[in-house]
């Protein structure tokens, strides 16, 4: 049988001869991967929405296909091709299988198997170091594409984003702090942050999906904001910004789905069933293909197909206006993935069929129409005639150009890797070398609203600290949710740190713009020649001169540091201390050890 027949797989295995790293979301991030975990073979082209199983090993809202070694190789898939991944530990040899198969969850049309050859193309690079290869991909041949600009507004590099997300939770909250998310409420919230507790009042105010009666209305729910201009215009007034949750689809029992239609993604009339591992609801043939509609856990709707030029246009365009008419600052754009639906796609564009994660590429595509950046310019046909609007994406595939924050996956509120705070640097580091340097990292303390019980203190306070060095600052439930005040002084500390940083963030996302480095780096990044950096997974380097090292183990009150080559100072000033090599230091709960390069 010919490459190209439904069915035929063509697979190649790649071992593990050295510490390894991926640049793909998963939910048990490891730095470097963890060579000893079984991951059955899974698609991999098509993005996920995380259900919270960290026994699943699966390219979750954020992809790329890279993976560096440290020996000074790289691998880079052909991001066109209808990828599944493998991993298997193999007695000690660890195995990356990587196979092309147009079978599902990919297109099954007999149209699109003949279009595809079943080709399993891939791309292999040396360097004298991870760092060294890493620049020939990046760099010199730029298949990691620099932004073609820094983000339109630098305030999440100076002050922190507030979600109402954990405040006035919809997920596992209760019915009283559902129906808590008013206006009224909003705005007591904003004033207290500021008069009661004295946060910066230049910060970000999120509010999460509630606001709108139903996904894709569009129009604030009348009953919880009864005048929602006024309500951004005193916002506005207290120094706050204001962006809003947005979705890619369009729930079937709210007025706007009707005048949709033509631009949602169609039902494929196909072998596959709602059987078929899928949440879809499948109609009988038509002439005219009818929307694809996917069972959510609160509805039932469908998603535009961002792959047609007039949706994308058209979703943009209500955007806008709708922006203009409120006043409000900008949106989170969520979920660029068709929830847990699994199967082939009824879309404009062929290349989407066979790689489902474009459709990602195209939804994120629009974050740059709606807001731009500064020292933009064109990238292909992605020209922003809008200014304004504060844009962030929490997907992304193949978007590195784009000039705007990603914010990784909400975690749970515990220590663990999976999905835990332990998981926070390698998934930030694996998003870094994807080519995405402008990170939101997940909300403080963890912001899954299944846990009904507000995180320990300790780990609140170490999460902050974990963050305070990072791109931006996200909080979820407010530091004065806990009755000790030492946990509003301590967070009220640590925001101020990422103030009096958020020059040099700045300065290197102009750097990240104009010379490729990421914003945050690995340990490896400052010592590619110390074996001992490529297994450092709580620390990681802010450019070449600020090493960031938090305490992410319960009950620790000091830690050991990896310092690299060159003299360092502490966070107090206390030095010299040479690197290579380790420095035992003492970090009790109120301190975040950091360590600055002493220049001569």
């Amino acid at each position: 049988m010919k490459p190209g027949v439904y069915g035929v797989s063509i697979s190649l295995c790649f071992v593990f001869f050295s510490k390894r790293y991926n640049t793909y979301q998963s939910l048990t991030a490891r730095w470097p991967m963890d060579t000893g975990r079984l991951s059955p073979r899974r698609h991999f082209n098509y993005l996920l929405d995380f259900d919270y199983d960290s026994t699943r090993d699966e390219a979750l809202l954020l992809l790329e296909h890279l993976f560096l070694n440290s020996d000074g190789f790289a691998l880079m898939l052909d991001s066109s091709a209808p990828l599944f991944l493998r991993r298997d530990p193999n007695f000690g040899d660890p195995l990356l299988c990587i196979s092309v198969n147009n079978s599902y969850p990919y297109s099954s049309s007999p149209k699109e198997t003949a279009a595809y050859r079943g080709d399993l193309k891939f791309r292999l690079f040396a360097g004298k170091s991870a760092k060294a290869v890493y620049g020939i991909v990046a760099n010199q041949l730029g298949l990691i594409p620099k932004p073609v600009g820094v983000p339109a507004s630098e305030r999440f590099f100076r002050s922190p984003i507030w979600t109402t997300w954990n405040v006035f939770s919809d997920g596992g909250g209760s019915n009283d702090q559902k129906n808590a998310f008013n206006q009224e409420n909003v705005l007591k919230y904003a004033e207290e942050l500021v008069t009661r507790y004295g946060f910066p009042n230049d910060s970000t105010l999120e509010l999460h999906r509630r606001w709108e009666r139903t996904y894709g209305d569009l129009a604030f729910d009348g009953a919880r904001f009864p005048d929602p201009r006024g309500m951004i215009r005193k916002l506005h007034s207290a120094g706050h910004q204001v962006t809003l949750w947005s979705y890619p689809n369009i729930h079937t029992d709210s007025p706007e789905y009707p005048k949709a239609v033509e631009f949602f993604v169609k039902e494929m009339n196909s072998t596959f069933s709602s059987s078929s591992s899928s949440s879809a609801k499948f109609r009988s043939s038509t002439s005219k293909p009818s929307p694809l509609v996917i069972n959510y856990s609160d509805g039932a709707g469908s998603y535009v197909d961002f792959s047609n030029q007039a949706a994308a246009e058209w979703f943009v365009d209500r955007l806008k206006r709708f922006a203009e008419f409120t006043g409000v600052d900008g949106f989170h754009l969520n979920e660029a993935v068709l929830y847990d639906y699994r199967g082939p796609l009824g879309v404009a564009d062929p290349e989407v069929a066979r790689a489902p994660s474009l459709l990602t590429k195209c939804y994120a595509n629009i974050a740059y129409q709606l807001g731009g950046g500064n020292g933009g310019g064109d990238h292909r046909d992605h020209h922003n005639d809008h200014e304004g609007l504060v844009v962030v994406t929490d997907s992304a595939f193949k978007n590195q150009y784009l000039p705007n924050f990603v914010a990784l996956n909400a975690k749970a509120g515990d220590w663990s890797y999976a999905n835990g705070l332990r998981s926070l640097i390698p998934a930030v580091l694996s998003l870094s070398l994807a080519g995405y340097s402008f990170i939101v990292p997940s909300i403080i303390g963890g912001g899954y609203s299944g846990v009904l019980e507000p995180p320990p203190e300790e780990l609140y306070i170490r999460w902050a600290q974990a963050t305070a060095l990072m791109t931006a600052m996200k909080f979820g439930l407010p530091p004065w949710t806990y009755s000790n005040p030492r946990v509003v002084q301590i967070t009220r500390e640590l925001v101020d740190l990422h103030r009096r940083h958020s020059d040099l963030l700045v300065e290197l996302a102009w750097r990240r713009v104009r010379e490729g480095a990421p914003i945050i780096r690995p340990l490896w990044w400052a010592a590619p020649d110390d074996p001992a950096a490529y297994k450092v997974d709580d620390q990681f380097m802010v450019g070449d001169d600020l090493l960031v090292a938090p305490v992410l183990v319960q009950g620790a009150t000091r830690r050991r540091v990896r310092l690299p080559p060159g003299s360092w100072a502490d966070q107090q000033g206390r030095g010299p201390f040479q690197g290579p090599g380790d420095l035992e230091v003492e970090a009790p709960l109120e301190v975040l050890p950091y360590f600055r390069r002493i220049k001569h």
